[in-house]
């Protein structure tokens, strides 16, 4: 099993999901993605919400290359159910374990549902 911290040229590819990103208060967020990657990995950038209006150029730069699950839109998203469905032992298994999770917890079931179909959209 390769480490974050190999030589450079190790070619390892993550991802960075943020509830929000980038904002102002992340700044130690994009320094760590400039460090992974200065390692020779590859780094893609999910945000579930837009950052809004960043100022800031490297917070411009890194909105640029950030994909924000929330603005999938409608088709997108009903595209990311049916490509979760194509493995749907792993789907009804999440399924089952977001109504159990909701059941259990003060936010409710549907809360989790939602978190279900953000984890769709990001396989995609």
């Amino acid at each position: 099993m390769r480490t974050i911290d190999e030589p450079r040229g190790s070619g390892m590819q993550l991802g960075y999901l943020v509830n929000i990103y980038p904002s102002r208060s992340h700044s130690f967020i994009r320094r760590e993605i400039a460090a992974v990657e200065a390692l020779g990995h590859t780094i893609r950038r999910y945000s579930i919400r837009d950052g809004g209006d960043v100022l800031d150029a490297a917070d411009v730069a890194e909105r640029d290359r950030t994909a924000v699950l929330l603005d999938a839109g409608a088709l997108r998203i009903a595209l990311a159910f049916v490509t979760a469905m194509g493995r749907p032992g792993a789907f009804l298994g999440a399924l089952r374990l977001a109504v159990r999770i909701g059941r259990r917890s003060s936010h409710g079931v549907l809360r989790s549902l939602a978190y279900l179909v953000e984890a769709c959209v990001l396989l995609r």
